[in-house]
């Protein structure tokens, strides 16, 4: 299975961090391969909200990647699934 992480220091509160990265409309300033991110339903950065994104694929290929907020604990725990695209990771 594969594996990823990261870690950087940021001079914000846990709250900032937090409310930045659960909104998902945020994910173009952080993550380089987002081409487009919309919020496809429910509430930003709350458990359910669903967020429609494309993403660079192999060759610059636009493929889907929607996902589903699955755990959102202020600032403490943010969990998500992917539900479209070919490839359905989790992550947190």
């Amino acid at each position: 299975m594969a594996h990823a992480e990261s870690k950087i220091v940021i001079s914000r509160t846990a709250d900032e961090v937090y409310g930045f990265l659960a909104d998902g409309l945020n994910n173009k300033a952080w993550r380089s391969g987002v081409q487009q991110i919309e919020l496809k339903s429910g509430n930003p950065g709350e458990v359910g909200a669903v967020y429609r994104q494309i993403l660079s694929g192999p060759g610059g290929r636009a493929i889907d990647g929607d996902y589903e907020i699955t755990v959102a604990q202020v600032a403490k725990e943010l969990r998500f699934q992917v539900v479209a695209g070919p490839a359905r990771p989790v992550g947190a």
